[in-house]
């Protein structure tokens, strides 16, 4: 895939340039300084053979996850500035939004799940850069490099969590890589499914708790609709879920 820079690197940032996003890595390769993915030609499509179009469709997910990475790092920066503690001097309020996500989306329109997915990746990205989660620097590699996309990296960090008095950063260390090599090629439903798997496995004196907690969130209520309809909203745990849905 080619890769033309956006200005000299011995220029320095122009104006109006991405120069605040350095050392991208695409395609295993690193570019010094903010740079172009160019985008391969979808002219055609119904002449390429299989191979091809399934080879195109892989070229520009490369280049999307560049892109993304950057973006969510940005995100990341834009939730920070914006934080509740900032209260009305905060980037998103004084721009007329309540919260980072919202300004995210009236400036890309993308839906309010993937601003949320953008600034939580950002976050993500963010704390393995400055080292405060040091248990999730697989996880930011794996996306600086191409290799995990935005959506899964959110994923492996809500799956996992955070450690406790119960489960170490070492102990957390360990698994995350094999998380992420597992969320490289599933989906992020599955990642965060996984990812609870894995810190149950590791984190014995915590299931018992977290369980009591799910079930004391479960609810039934119900409303009637103006055309006469009962509408029925369940929360359940899992375990409650697992008997409710099989027997539906």
């Amino acid at each position: 895939m080619a890769i033309t820079p956006l200005f000299p690197s011995e220029s320095g940032p122009q104006p109006g340039s991405m120069g605040g996003v350095r050392g991208a890595t695409v395609g295993g390769r690193t570019v010094g300084g903010a740079c172009v993915v160019a985008i391969p030609s979808v002219e055609h499509l119904p002449a390429l053979a299989d191979d091809r179009l399934l080879g195109l469709f892989g070229e520009l997910d490369e280049a999307a996850r560049a892109v993304a990475a950057a973006r969510a790092r940005v995100a990341g920066e834009i939730s920070r500035r914006s934080a509740f503690a900032a209260g009305h001097t905060g980037l998103a309020a004084r721009l007329g939004e309540r919260t980072p996500e919202k300004l995210i989306q009236r400036l890309t329109g993308v839906s309010a799940g993937e601003a949320k997915e953008l600034t939580a990746a950002g976050a993500v990205l963010r704390n393995a850069d400055e080292g405060a989660t040091p248990w999730l620097e697989a996880v930011a590699t794996a996306v600086t490099d191409g290799e995990l996309s935005i959506a899964g990296a959110a994923a492996v960090a809500k799956g996992l969590g955070e450690p406790t008095g119960s489960v170490s950063e070492a102990s957390l260390t360990d698994v995350t890589e094999q998380l992420v090599e597992f969320a490289k090629t599933a989906t992020p439903e599955e990642t965060v499914a996984r990812g609870r798997a894995v810190r149950d496995a590791i984190d014995t004196t915590g299931v018992a708790d977290r369980e009591r907690k799910l079930r004391s969130l479960r609810s039934f209520t119900t409303r009637v609709l103006p055309n006469g309809i009962t509408r029925a909203i369940l929360d359940l745990d899992p375990e409650s879920a697992a008997i409710v849905v099989g027997a539906v």
